[in-house]
């Protein structure tokens, strides 16, 4: 999802795992191979003192 945004897919706050099983459901922009970043991953592109997207800058997205 371009720039960590919510389109229309009612998302809401989960833990790592429940996002990780509701990625393996996601059907988007006829894709269905969607995954969340390892933990790893995570630490490389997020920003802890941003939100709304928390992306390190320059974004990958």
């Amino acid at each position: 999802m371009k720039e960590g945004r919510n389109f229309e897919l009612n998302l809401k706050a989960l833990t790592w795992y429940e996002g990780v099983k509701k990625c393996r459901k996601l059907n988007l922009a006829g894709y269905t191979d969607w995954r969340l970043p390892a933990i790893g991953e995570c630490i490389t592109i997020i920003d802890p003192k941003k939100e709304s997207p928390a992306l390190v800058e320059p974004s990958s997205f």
